[in-house]
């Protein structure tokens, strides 16, 4: 029987594949998001969100998705029987409201590894939202989860 093995990859803010989308009119700048690298106050998870620098919010935030993904992942019967292996990019939106929006996988790999991937990430809790000039804002996050058997 095989051991099925899979690896999180948790990326530090020089790491995030986050991208900040430029806004020209107001309703563009309501909706527009920023990066973990370019945030003042990140968002945080409950109970990080007591911490009081970036990067302790930052580890903390880290150490918070790690737990979540290893508990509520699974990997997929028929992506085992067909021995299905891949990276999946996830890519969301942690809301001015603190939810998890716009939940996509960036890149292409298998939609069976992709659906899984996207379930896990939509799981996520409300969060504490990210602050800029003191303002909640939108803010985009990447994170890639690997598949692997063994």
């Amino acid at each position: 029987m095989k051991k099925i093995i899979f690896f999180l990859v948790l990326l530090i803010q020089s790491n995030a594949f986050c991208q900040n989308e430029k806004s020209e009119t107001e309703e563009q700048k309501n909706t527009s998001e920023l990066s973990f690298t370019e945030i003042e106050t990140i968002p945080a998870f409950n109970g990080c969100d007591n911490k009081n620098k970036n990067e302790a919010i930052k580890s903390c935030f880290n150490q918070k998705i790690a737990e979540h993904i290893a508990k509520h992942f699974k990997y997929p019967n028929k992506a085992i029987r067909k021995e299905i292996q891949g990276k999946v990019l996830v890519s969301f939106v942690i809301s001015k409201t603190g939810e998890i929006t716009n939940v996509k996988a960036a890149n292409k790999t298998h939609p069976i590894l992709e659906a899984e991937a996207i379930r896990i990430i939509k799981l996520l809790p409300r969060m504490t939202p990210g602050k800029q000039k003191g303002e909640p804002v939108n803010v985009a996050y990447t994170i890639p989860i690997n598949f692997k058997l063994q």
